[in-house]
């Protein structure tokens, strides 16, 4: 029993790191999907 509540918040803690590490993950991928169309739009016009 003791093994297991040392575990749970272990888990919760490596969720919300998994969970922030998308998020960040998907910000730079929007991020930088804006940056290519400006490029792309600086040398097209």
């Amino acid at each position: 029993m003791e093994d297991e509540e040392l575990l749970l918040p272990h888990l919760q803690m490596m969720s919300l790191t998994a969970m922030a590490f998308v998020a960040f993950l998907l910000l730079s991928l929007y991020y930088y999907t804006i940056l290519v169309n400006f490029a792309i739009l600086n040398i097209l016009f």
